[in-house]
């Protein structure tokens, strides 16, 4: 008995070490058990050209199977996979896009054995900014006119067709009625749909600004007298025609005698046969035109 007690006791660190092997051993099989699992994974769309869009809601997921140790399957979290589809060369029209495994984002430890469906069919539809044009019915008061009308947004954008697009050069608005306009006027307008084919990115209605301003216009005065300026040389002739501009409104009640007409003796030399004229009228009105514009010293 005492020699196989000491002979135990003597190989005890022995089995103690195959013990502590096998178990590692045992570990590291469990830890590389290869598993298949397949789970639905996020479809994420990226470098679309501005000049298309996708027709109707894609496909949001694909079903994806996968291979990896057991540990590394278990503790995939959803925000680390997704599938990434390039779509820099869409151009309008039909296309079938491959996913393949290079598209899957997943830890690298996993391996990708299948993906459903393995191609996507989209469809591109043509999209193009083009101006907004606002239609108007009635005319400002009288004396006024329309200076500038604004939309916000000022351009909208069609989706549709690559042909249909491309031949529509600009959106109309339902007419913005102006009778009787004296001041700037806000309002919101619906757009008049360009056909069945065609649709707006922009729905809802634009804004418009419509500013007004007082109408300039010309006046004429005919043989508006002009007064010697204080000295007694005569001259020839007698009167001038005066052309006169500025606001309708100012200009409707403007009398011929508000337009005040002198000979201009300063500034020329005292044997000059011809003197200029010099010409007033009211503060906000400005001269076009005086003929003559000098007269002759006799």
């Amino acid at each position: 008995m005492r020699l196989n007690t000491r002979r135990l006791s003597s190989r005890m660190p022995l089995m103690i070490a195959s013990l502590v092997l096998a178990i590692l051993l045992w570990l590291m099989v469990i830890a590389e058990e290869k598993i298949e699992a397949g789970f639905m994974v996020p479809l994420v769309f990226e470098n679309i050209p501005a000049s298309v869009v996708i027709d109707g809601p894609p496909m949001g997921s694909v079903y994806v199977q996968i291979r990896g140790s057991k540990q590394a399957v278990e503790n995939i979290l959803p925000q680390q996979v997704r599938a990434r589809v390039d779509l820099a060369q869409a151009e309008p029209g039909d296309k079938f896009v491959q996913i393949t495994p290079k598209n899957v984002v997943l830890p690298q430890s996993i391996t990708v054995l299948g993906i459903y469906p393995p191609y996507l069919d989209l469809k591109f539809l043509a999209k193009r900014p083009v101006p907004v044009r606002v239609l108007t019915i009635g005319k400002p008061a009288e004396g006024y006119e329309i200076r500038q009308i604004t939309t916000i947004p000022l351009q909208v954008e069609l989706v549709g067709p690559l042909a249909r697009v491309q031949s529509i050069k600009q959106v109309e608005t339902y007419p913005v009625d102006v009778s009787g306009l004296k001041k700037q006027l806000r309002a919101r307008v619906e757009f008049v749909q360009p056909g069945d084919d065609i649709r707006l990115l922009q729905l809802k209605p634009t804004e418009v600004i419509v500013e007004v301003i007082p109408r300039k216009v010309e006046t004429t005065f005919r043989g508006v007298t002009i007064d010697a300026g204080g000295n007694d040389r005569g001259f020839s002739p007698a009167s001038v025609t005066v052309v006169v501009r500025g606001d309708y409104n100012r200009l409707k009640e403007m009398r011929p005698d508000q337009v005040q007409v002198e000979v201009d003796w300063s500034g020329v030399e005292k044997d000059s046969p011809q003197r200029p004229l010099r010409v007033q009228v009211p503060q906000g009105i400005s001269v076009v035109s005086v003929k003559p514009g000098s007269v002759k010293i006799k």
